[in-house]
C-alpha cells in the first residue's frame, strides 16, 4: 500500500469548525477576506444554499478552508484550498460509484455508512465513509481503483498469523494502528508502531508473511550508489523525508523533496538505478 495514502486517511477526520486540538488550528474568517480564487470558488456552490459560516484550518502548515452551506434545514460543508479547490464533500449513499457501492455489497455487506465523504489528495480522488464499529465508527476508504482499507482494527480482529507476527516484532503497546486493505482481490493487513525508537510500517499477509517493511531513513543510512542518485537531483537541505521499502529482494529508497517550489517524489533503487522512469 502507498504510504501516503494511509497516512493521509488517518488525518482527514479532523475537519471541525472553530477548535483548536493537538495539529490542528481553525479560526472563522469572513468570505471577503479571502483569495480572489477562492471566493470565486465558494460562491461557484451557490446551488448548495447560503454560506454560514467559514473556517480557515492549519493543520502540518497545511491550510484550507471549511465552508458551511445552509439549504432550509440542510447543511453541508466543504472544503477548499486556498486556490479554490475542493478536497473534501459530504455526499449521500446514492451518490457512490457502482464499484465503490459493489465493495459495500461484497465485503461489507449488512455494514450501513454512518457519513459518506469524497476527498481529493495529490489529484487521487478516493471516499471515505464512516462505518459502525461496537460503540464507535471506523474509517473505510476507497479509491476510484478498487482498492480499499480500512483503519483502528483490533489486533483481535485480526488472523491468527498477523496476531502472531505482530506482537512478535513489536514490543507490548508498542503497535500504534492496524488497518486492513484490498488490492486486486488480496486483502492484506498494515502494522505501524515503535521499533527501538523508530517508527516502522509493515504489510503483512493474513497468514503472518511479511510483504514488506517501511521505515524513514536519513541520508548517510542510504547506500552509496542511491546517495549518489539522490544528490544529483536535490541538495540536502531539500530534502523533506526519505522512506526506505524493503519488499521480497527489492529495495528502494522513496525521496520526498521541495525542489523549484514543488513537492517531487523520487524513487531511487539501491544500486542507483531511477524506478517508474
Amino acid at each position: 500500500m502507498d504510504t501516503k495514502l494511509f497516512t493521509i486517511s488517518l488525518l482527514i477526520a479532523g475537519v471541525m469548525a472553530a477548535t483548536f486540538t493537538a495539529g490542528l488550528k481553525a479560526e472563522p474568517v469572513p468570505l471577503t477576506s479571502l483569495p480572489a480564487k477562492l471566493q470565486d470558488g465558494i460562491k461557484h456552490e451557490s446551488s448548495l444554499g447560503s454560506v454560514t459560516s467559514i473556517d480557515r484550518t492549519i493543520d502540518d502548515d497545511e491550510t484550507n478552508y471549511d465552508v458551511v452551506f445552509k439549504n432550509g434545514d440542510g447543511e453541508r460543508t466543504l472544503t477548499f484550498t486556498p486556490a479554490g479547490k475542493i478536497t473534501w464533500y459530504q455526499i449521500s449513499e446514492t451518490n457512490l460509484p457502482s464499484f465503490a457501492r459493489q465493495i459495500l455489497n461484497t465485503d461489507f455487506k449488512g455494514v450501513q455508512p454512518v457519513e459518506i465523504y469524497r476527498v481529493t489528495e495529490d489529484e487521487e480522488p478516493y471516499y471515505d465513509l464512516e462505518m459502525p464499529a461496537d460503540n464507535s465508527t471506523n474509517s473505510l476508504s476507497i479509491a476510484e481503483s478498487g482498492r480499499w482499507w480500512n483503519l483502528d482494527l483490533d489486533l483481535k480482529d485480526t488472523p491468527a498469523g498477523v496476531r502472531t507476527f505482530v506482537e512478535r516484532v513489536f514490543k507490548k503497546g508498542g503497535c500504534d494502528s492496524i488497518s486492513r486493505t484490498s488490492e486486486g482481490g488480496e486483502i492484506y493487513y498494515e502494522a505501524e508502531g515503535d521499533i527501538n525508537d523508530h517508527t516502522v510500517h509493515f504489510d503483512i499477509a493474513g497468514d503472518g508473511r511479511q510483504i514488506a517493511r517501511e521505515e524513514e531513513v536519513t541520508l548517510e543510512q542510504v547506500p552509496p550508489a542511491a546517495q549518489k542518485t539522490i544528490q544529483a537531483h536535490f541538495t540536502a537541505s531539500e530534502i523533506s523525508n526519505i522512506t526506505r521499502r524493503a519488499e521480497d529482494n527489492s529495495v528502494t529508497f522513496e525521496v520526498e523533496a521541495d525542489h523549484n517550489g514543488q513537492t517531487v517524489t523520487l524513487v531511487v533503487g539501491r544500486g542507483g538505478r531511477i524506478r517508474g522512469q
